[in-house]
């Protein structure tokens, strides 16, 4: 193990626990599609670990490259440790560890004033899908949406599955994991001139042109839990609350991670609820 011990090795295995993840400030990084968007997105990453096959290939020898440009520290390790280290049933032979940034945990960390060139938050209260997450961060990047706040009864954006599922997007956007959504949301609305959207199944089929509630003002969305749905405190602040599709199907709810993609396309391209 070229100068890595097994201690470090049980610590950095240790990153699979949401509380040591969250104490650390650290979180796993796994697969080279992954630690590649996180060295062009200039993440910072504490350090990146990979196995000699790793290194022989093309892929190893582009990343490898990559991180001596952006001065990443680089070591080398049996693939069995490495294997220890993995939340896969097979490692891909490479991994890093990043480093969770001040407003991963508090959306005023850096200033309220990095929302001044959004016009879409994604709020996500509730999900337990750690796929489902990661989907929805990679949809939000395709759309241009670059803030997302998730509350804490959600799964952890930085679970190994969320970062895989999410293919790099978490690293160019910003994720906030946020203890008091209520509070922060209600913030952004008066004084701030946010409009605050729920997609609720048991809302009003619109058949308004979304765009249009973008011309007016920026627009906080609220995703809801599948079978939980939004909590109460937060459906009694929003000012707008839709149900995708048309209600002569009879169709319940969708998939949340399709319904997000779906509701953001019609934001961006036009349309109305009333698909």
């Amino acid at each position: 193990m070229t100068g890595i011990t097994n201690k470090r090795v049980r610590e950095i295995a240790a990153l699979k626990d949401a509380r040591v993840r969250h104490t650390a400030k650290r979180f796993l990084i796994e697969g080279s599609l992954c630690v590649e968007e996180a060295l062009k997105a200039g993440f910072p990453l504490e350090q990146v670990f990979h196995t000699a096959k790793f290194e022989e290939s093309d892929a190893g020898q582009r990343i490898l490259n990559q991180c001596n440009s952006c001065q990443v520290q680089v070591d080398r390790m049996p693939y069995k440790a490495l294997q220890r280290i993995s939340s896969q049933e097979h490692s891909q032979g490479i991994l890093a560890v990043g480093i969770l940034r001040q407003d991963s945990f508090d959306p005023a960390g850096t200033g309220s004033e990095y929302l001044d060139d959004e016009d879409i938050l994604l709020v996500i209260p509730y999900l337990s899908d750690p796929g489902n997450l990661g989907t929805i961060i990679r949809t939000a990047h395709t759309f241009n949406v670059r803030s997302i706040w998730v509350g804490e009864g959600s799964v952890d954006p930085w679970h190994p599955k969320v970062v895989r599922g999410s293919m790099g997007s978490l690293f160019h956007l910003r994720v906030c994991r946020v203890a008091s959504l209520k509070e922060q949301v209600s913030a952004l609305a008066a004084p701030g001139g946010w409009q605050i959207l729920a997609l609720d199944p048991t809302g009003q089929f619109v058949d308004q042109r979304l765009p249009e509630l973008l011309e007016s003002g920026k627009l906080v969305v609220i995703l809801g839990h599948e079978a939980e749905g939004i909590p109460q405190e937060l459906l009694d602040i929003c000012d707008h609350r839709i149900a995708l599709g048309r209600p002569e199907t009879g169709v319940g709810s969708l998939n949340v991670g399709i319904a997000a993609g779906i509701l953001l396309y019609l934001l961006r391209f036009g349309g109305s609820a009333a698909i």
